[in-house]
């Protein structure tokens, strides 16, 4: 089952626990504050004939911030008979079971469908759309591996809202001081921990990873 996210966008005042190892030093296990958002809609339109398939790198198609003052809060939705795998870091699929055989491939009848979204999953008509990444600058590359699976050409339409937050550190004490809350900072919606800065990874929002 996909791991996806009916959480709110960021908002100003709330916390962010970057606790995931994946996270740069400057970021990882640190407390931050949202100061400012900015949503931006962004849209690709894609045009892959039966069984082709497109790698989609966020980075490289502006998904990441460039000031470590940044955190992007990815918001992805899509549209069109296509299936969806996040990579992450690049080539590694996180959505796949653990024997081996049994791995996400897209060229193989079986494991094809194995850690797979669609735009039943994800589809573009929810807001914010489900499927959430929080890269932050000088991450690692998270990769959208897009796939026909008509049997015709498919327009694929991929719906990205970019939740734009300037973040500001909080002090060791008041660092300190929320983790020592932290169930009623998380129930009351006030803090929201991301162990991972892809969905794609599992626990990527709370869990134990």
């Amino acid at each position: 089952m996909p791991i996806l996210t009916d959480e709110p966008l960021l908002k100003v005042g709330q916390y962010v626990y970057l606790k995931g190892v994946d996270y740069p030093k400057d970021f990882r296990d640190k407390i931050f504050r949202v100061v400012v958002t900015q949503q931006i809609n962004y849209m690709r339109t894609l045009y892959l004939n039966v069984d082709e398939s497109y790698d989609f790198s966020l980075d490289d198609n502006g998904l990441y911030p460039t000031s470590t003052k940044t955190l992007y809060e990815v918001r992805t939705g899509m549209k069109g008979e296509a299936i969806l795998y996040p990579m992450f870091p690049t080539t590694t699929y996180y959505n796949a079971l653990e024997d081996s055989g049994y791995q996400p491939d897209p060229n193989d009848p079986v494991r094809r469908y194995i850690g797979m979204y669609t735009s039943e999953d994800i589809p573009t008509n929810v807001f914010p759309p489900r499927l959430a990444e929080y890269p932050v600058k000088e991450f690692s590359s998270i990769v959208y591996k897009i796939v026909n699976d008509s049997i015709e050409p498919e327009k694929v339409i991929l719906k990205f809202l970019v939740n734009r937050c300037e973040v500001v550190p909080v002090s060791d004490d008041e660092k300190a001081r929320i983790l020592s809350h932290i169930d009623d900072y998380v129930s009351f919606g006030m803090l929201r921990i991301i162990n991972s800065p892809s969905m794609a990874k599992w626990g990527g929002i709370g869990g134990d990873k």
